[in-house]
């Protein structure tokens, strides 16, 4: 299984032989772009993940930031723990909104496979 969290890494992940994704990493491509990607952004990325891989697993993480991993559009104040601070999960449900478009886009993306 590859890990990954480009859509750049996918063609040589199946032209290894990779049997699906062990962790996509969902950060990165917000990381790259200027604001929160919309649901349609976000179906239209994870879509070509899902399809290279048709019937192998794919584990996707939700929204990871803070610590070393920060968005130039949503500062995070510094905190004394990163790693145990307020990021992943947690992150999420104090804005649900945005993890409720994460994973509906997961959702559609996966069924368009």
């Amino acid at each position: 299984m590859a890990n990954s969290g480009l859509v750049n890494d996918i063609k040589p992940s199946v032209d290894s032989g990779a049997e699906g994704i062990g962790l996509y990493r969902t950060e990165i491509p917000f990381m790259t772009c200027q604001a929160f990607p919309t649901e349609d952004e976000q179906v239209q990325i994870y879509s070509q993940i899902f399809s290279a891989f048709p019937d192998n697993p794919i584990y996707m993480r939700v929204l990871d930031i803070g610590g070393d991993k920060q968005l130039p559009y949503f500062p995070i104040q510094d905190e004394m723990n990163p790693a145990l601070g307020w990021r992943g999960i947690r992150f999420g449900l104090d804005n649900a909104h945005l993890l409720l478009t994460q994973i509906r886009s997961m959702l559609l993306s996966a069924g368009m496979s």
